[in-house]
């Protein structure tokens, strides 16, 4: 199993990106149709020895999803979440 370091490192490499801190990485990648889209990458380590990755992307303001539906997709996930950031729009 690939570690942080790999992983990120294999991100990097790939996207380039940005590194706020030792444990988060972001950047964008290209989707058809010609738009963009942010990523995020955090580790989380528990102790003593249990390493996440997290997979984070924003996909709208809260006021343009569609919560029902977006409830509704994610809540068939095995392994997914859907969250939010509060802030403006600005």
């Amino acid at each position: 199993m690939a570690t942080w370091v790999e992983v990120r490192a294999a991100t990097e490499q790939t996207w380039r990106g940005n590194r706020p801190n030792d444990t988060m990485l972001s950047f964008e990648i290209d989707l058809d149709g010609g738009s963009r889209r942010k990523m995020f990458l955090r580790q989380e380590v528990l102790k003593p020895d249990l390493e996440f990755v997290f997979v984070d992307s924003p996909v709208g303001y809260l006021n343009n999803v569609d919560l029902d539906t977006a409830v509704r997709v994610v809540g068939q996930l095995v392994v997914g979440a859907l969250g939010y950031v509060q802030g403006d729009q600005s």
